[in-house]
């Protein structure tokens, strides 16, 4: 009685060791199918449009692909170069701070936000900190209304900002932080172009432009 009573139960332990086997396959193939699923969908950092600098950051840290060499059309930085900009609203001469970018001749990226401004309501606004770091990326050619040009060189960095702001009778007063981010494109002849973006949430931001027709000596 005793053998008769191993024998299902050794049957019904292969039957579940065998579903499990089973259970796991399909895991496997579902984990599997997804990654491949995602890489295939996930947009290319270089050619995707209108992408918001968090979200190019993002695909830029998640992505496998290699950056690519400096070619031959794009700009060459001779040594470390340095640009001493105004931060400004779009289309305007408000001043919004002032940044310090560094560009080295291996494509590191490094730069300092600094400065007061205030705005039309006469608010003050102090930064406190905004330093950030990145690369270029060669990849990414610049493309407009006119069509591409390829000499133009890709830069993109990320960092922390922190403002105080005082209201405008000096009753309140609020410290404002989050992400910052500065991107742009520096030319053959070492003058530069971009934008600062600053965000709390990576819903609302605020754009800041800049620009220079030379580095700094």
């Amino acid at each position: 009685m005793r053998n008769k009573e191993l024998f299902p139960e050794s049957k019904s332990r292969r039957g579940n060791a065998v579903v499990g086997i089973i259970i796991v396959l399909l895991l496997v193939g579902l984990v599997y199918g997804f990654q491949r699923y995602r890489k295939s969908h996930t947009p290319d950092p270089d050619t995707a449009q209108d992408l918001t600098p968090w979200k190019e950051w993002q695909l830029r840290e998640k992505s496998e692909k290699p950056v690519p060499p400096v070619s031959e059309k794009q700009a060459k930085i001779p040594g470390a170069v340095k640009f001493d900009v105004i931060a400004r609203l779009p289309g305007t001469e408000n001043p919004r701070g002032e940044l310090a970018l560094f560009i080295s001749s291996e494509g590191q990226l490094g730069g300092n936000w600094s400065g007061s401004y205030s705005n039309d309501k006469r608010d003050s606004f102090d930064i406190q900190g905004g330093r950030l770091d990145g690369k270029v990326y060669p990849g990414k050619i610049y493309q407009d209304e006119k069509g591409q040009d390829p000499s133009k060189l890709y830069f993109l960095g990320k960092g922390k900002f922190m403002v105080h702001k005082t209201s405008a009778d000096a009753k309140q007063y609020h410290i404002m932080g989050g992400d910052i981010y500065a991107r742009g494109w520096l030319n053959p002849d070492l003058s530069v172009a971009g934008e600062i973006i600053i965000t709390s949430d990576e819903k609302y931001s605020e754009t800041f432009s800049f620009k220079a027709t030379r580095p700094e000596k």
